[in-house]
């Protein structure tokens, strides 16, 4: 029975720890991340840079996963700076940029022309090796 007892508390404090680190606050990013789509599309015309857009929600664990892991890597935030980054919050942006982009499930990420095309993509939380791979391929 002490075991059992052991086990369970062992399991509460692997819940409490697994929750405490979903939500403790990140440190600031190198990363200029617009949130404007549209104002996004005019900046990256304007200086002739892709995209990269991230589709998240804030309640979205593999969202945050992929904010604390891959994006905050500093070979992707110094390769981001060739980019125009923009976050777009699938709760509250119109649902035609989700149809644009085909959007399926969250977190996904699209490289994209300045005139919209894309260019490359992924779905789902990925490495940050994934993710420059994504952005290099992207740039060829």
């Amino acid at each position: 029975m002490r075991f059992v007892h052991l086990l369970l508390g062992a399991l509460i404090l692997a819940a409490a720890f697994r929750i405490w680190n979903d939500f403790r606050p990140l440190p600031p990013s190198n990363v200029v991340w617009r949130t404007d789509y549209f104002s996004a599309v005019a900046e990256a015309r304007r200086t002739h840079k892709p995209l990269l857009v991230e589709f998240y929600a804030t309640w979205c664990s593999a969202c945050r996963s992929l904010d604390r892991g891959a994006l905050r890597d500093s070979r992707v935030e110094d390769t981001l700076e060739r980019f125009i980054a923009v976050r777009v919050d699938t709760d509250y942006a119109p649902a035609s940029l989700g149809l644009q982009y085909n959007v399926s499930g969250i977190p996904a990420l699209h490289v994209v022309s300045p005139d919209e095309n894309v260019l490359a993509s992924s779905i789902g939380v990925i490495s940050a090796n994934e993710l420059l791979n994504l952005l290099e391929r992207a740039q060829q």
